[in-house]
This record gives C-alpha cells, structure tokens and sequence, in this order.
C-alpha cells in the first residue's frame, strides 16, 4: 500500500499503543508524543485530560504554540487530523489533502482517497473491499477494528435525481446567451479580453477569493453558479462567458497563444458551469436516500451526505 511506503516507520495504531507511547514520554518542553520515529516530530499527537488522543500533522513547536496560546497562523488548525477514543474509535477532523489522506490511511489501516464521482474523498478497507466504503466528512467516527460506524455518525446519502424537463427547460433559457456569447468572443483580440477580464475580476474578484478560502469546493460551486445566473439576468451575453474564464482559471495573463483553442476551452467551460448551476436550483431535482452501505459508485449532479436531514460537510 503506497502509504507504507511513505511512512514506513508507521503501522495502525489502536488507542492501547497510543498510551504505550505515552509511556515513553513527550518530547522536550511539550506535551506531544512521536507519531512513528521520535526523529519525526512533524507527526506526533497529544492526550486530552478526557483521554482523547489527539493526532496532528504539522510543525511541532508551531502546533504545540497554536495549542497551548491559540496564536499563529488559522492554517495550523487544519492540522489536527484524528481524534481517537478510548473506545477504539476514531473521528475524522481534517483531511483531504494527499499527505494528510496517505497518514490517516497509514495508522487507521484504511484507504483514504478521492473519488470524483462519489463526490471527495472517501475511506475504505485498507484491502480496497469497496463493499466497505464511507464518505468522509467533518466528525466522521468510525471503529479502528471494522471500520463500522459509530453511533454518533449514522449517516444517510442523498443524491440528485434531475427533471428531464425542468433540466431542458433550464438549458434552454442560456441557449441564446451562449450562442450571442460565443460570436462576440471569437471575434475579440487579446486586449479586448484582457480588458473585460480585468473588469470583471474588479466586480467579484473578493467573492471568488473568500469562498475559495474556505476550503469549500461546494461554496466556490454556488459563488461561480450565482455568478452566471446574474450575468444571464443582466443580459451580458459575454460575461457569461467571461466569469466561468475567471473561475476555471482561462485569465488573459493565461492566454494562449492559438487564440481559437483558447476560446475554445472557455466555451466548453461555460457550459459545464451551466451545468454547475443547475445543480444549484433544487426546484429541478428530486431526491433519493440511501443507507450507508448502499454507496452508490457515481451521481452525476452531486451527493450530499445528511446526519438528521441535514447536510454535513464533505472533504
């Protein structure tokens, strides 16, 4: 398994080989213990006074200041990955990010991974049985044995189900947009578009950047769906266009030099954030729920995972 190789100091750990390590003390003016090699300081984790045993990924004396003063940078909260109980469960409070997914499969046994079409990132059986799969989301608690879910966190999945009608009834209203839209952008040199995109970024330029800095892939979603629903109501043909440039990264700093391929690819991105809007409008979807061991292997327009009916937030 690729993480092994990675971190070829490091095995699963239950909560019991967690407190043997507490046996051998913390390092030196902290009250953090070595994840794997004491050398690697970069992993270690803490013991709360309730016995939790916090697991962190990140700069030792960094954390250990964050922790103890709750000062420095709001990255460092990130880098608090697991809690693991006494119970022999654990709960997911950060992933995501490739090192993070490969540490959190390294000690739990599993296989944490990204899955596109099941909607981010997902743990599985460490042997990849796909029978035995969860999407992981913020308080995910599940049992270092069996992987089995934990009390706290039975979750359902909800996934969208479009209206064929209501669908070709939305496409439809964007129709003579994109076509309007497209004979003006073929038409235009570098300068002109230079020009509209610095325009535009001086209009939503700060929305994009706070969602984006959520970590939210869900919010940035809404922002660039809102975006384009604004622009069609406006009647800019060409700024429906122009801000799906902006969101899928097409800036004229970015433009190439064969200006049709370019075009191009803004085109074809626009309609797939049409597509993107779509599923902000629940009125065209119904819903469909499933148990947790019922994961279906793809949804087309999105997947929500809900606790009590209500959504959690996915990584």
């Amino acid at each position: 398994m690729y993480s092994s190789n990675i971190f070829p100091d490091l095995r699963k750990l239950n909560y019991e080989d967690y407190m043997h390590i507490v046996k051998r003390g913390p390092y030196r003016g902290t009250e953090a213990y070595p994840l794997g090699s004491r050398r690697y300081s970069y992993r270690h984790f803490i013991v709360t006074d309730e016995g939790v045993v916090q697991v962190w990924y990140g700069h030792l004396r960094s954390c250990d200041t964050f922790r103890k003063h709750k000062v420095g940078s709001s990255y460092l909260a990130f880098r608090h990955l697991l809690n693991v109980y006494p119970d022999n469960t654990f709960e997911i409070v950060n992933a995501g990010n490739n090192g993070e997914n490969m540490l959190i499969s390294c000690i739990t046994n599993s296989w944490v991974h990204r899955e596109c079409k099941r909607g981010g990132t997902v743990i599985s059986d460490r042997y990849r049985n796909t029978s035995i799969t969860h999407p992981v989301f913020k308080g995910l608690r599940l049992s270092l044995n069996d992987l089995s879910l934990h009390s706290d966190s039975q979750y359902k999945l909800r996934y969208k189900k479009i209206i064929p009608s209501a669908k070709k009834a939305t496409m439809a209203e964007y129709a003579n947009q994109l076509q309007i839209g497209e004979a003006m952008l073929s038409a235009m040199e570098r300068d002109g578009m230079d020009s509209l995109y610095r325009e535009l970024n001086d209009k939503v330029h700060d929305r994009f950047i706070q969602e984006h800095n959520k970590r939210s892939t869900a919010n940035f979603a809404e922002t660039r769906a809102q975006a384009l629903y604004e622009a069609r109501q406006a009647n800019y043909n060409l700024d429906v266009l122009m801000y799906t440039a902006m969101a899928g990264g097409f800036s004229g700093r970015m433009y190439s030099p064969d200006a049709n391929r370019y075009k191009q690819s803004v085109i074809n991105a626009t309609k797939q954030g049409i597509y993107i809007y779509l599923k902000s409008r629940p009125e065209i979807f119904t819903y469909v729920y499933r148990e947790p061991n019922d994961f279906p292997t793809s949804a087309t327009w999105g997947m929500d995972v809900v606790i009590d009916n209500k959504p959690v937030i996915r990584y």
